[in-house]
């Protein structure tokens, strides 16, 4: 089992409070069936059981860098979900 750090899965939501909530809800309530963090490429996946229906979503969020040509660097929050 490994641990990973608060300050680490906040920077993954630093600007998606509700996101951060709606996850918080999902741990507090039983609802996660499934956890895994890649740090090494800055992805968290995880399954989650719907709270109104009996449904279980795999979720996917990761960082994504883009570059830009005036020589910005972007990094922005992707969140996949597929419903099993």
């Amino acid at each position: 089992m490994s641990v990973v750090s608060l300050s680490y899965i906040v920077s993954f939501f630093e600007n998606e409070l509700k996101l951060i909530s709606r996850g918080e809800n999902a741990v507090k309530s039983g609802r996660v069936e499934q956890f895994l963090c890649e740090g090494s490429v800055e992805v968290i996946c995880g399954k989650i059981r719907s709270s109104l229906t009996d449904v279980v979503y795999a979720v996917t969020v990761g960082l994504l860098t883009v570059s830009h040509t005036a020589g910005l660097m972007l990094r922005l929050l992707r969140v996949h979900t597929i419903r099993l």
